[in-house]
């Protein structure tokens, strides 16, 4: 039904191949804002979601992604986050992942680690800091102790091996 104002009322299907709504334009595969800053389009790489300039996953700044699993948001060339479904990559000025004691963070050329326990484990390098107070060990074969290994050891204990546990060394045991 058609009332005076021109408002239409109706129930069932509207069919149409294509067509334009507050300049929104739909056709076979898009729905496109007035301006192209909003795209949907289901023709292209398995279907894609553009926001902004975005046109592609390496062209244009905003937000882009598609069917197939690619995803970015931000600068094309720079600061942004993106998924190209073998690599996220990740970048800003500033960062902060985690929660307002476990964090870790990073500006100004400075990156910050707090935690409530920290472990570094690599195969020439340990830092614990739950066990002994506090741990680190470095060498080849990282020292199990400060009377065992070859390299340094020290611990919140005041236990300290620098050297060779059954040859030449400095070390200090606590009582």
């Amino acid at each position: 039904a058609l009332d005076a104002d021109g408002n239409v009322t109706m129930a069932g299907i509207i069919s149409s191949s294509e067509g334009n709504i507050a300049g929104w334009t739909i056709d076979s595969d898009e729905i496109k804002s007035p301006n192209a800053t909003v795209i949907l389009d289901s023709n292209s790489s398995n279907g894609q979601i553009k926001l902004g300039a975005a046109t592609t996953i390496t062209a244009g700044d905003g937000i882009y992604m598609d069917g197939g699993g690619n995803f970015r948001a931000g600068a094309a060339n720079g600061y942004g986050i993106k998924w190209d479904t073998t690599a996220l990559h990740l970048s800003s000025s500033e960062f902060y992942l985690g929660d307002a004691t476990n964090f870790i963070s990073g500006s100004g050329g400075k990156i910050n680690i707090e935690a409530d326990d920290f472990n570094l484990s690599t195969t020439k390098l340990e830092i614990d800091s739950s066990t002994n107070n506090g741990l680190i060990k470095i060498g080849a074969v990282p020292p199990a102790s400060a009377v065992s290994g070859t390299g340094i050891y020290m611990d919140g204990s005041s236990n300290f091996l620098a050297g060779s546990s059954s040859g030449y060394h400095l070390q200090y045991l606590a009582a």
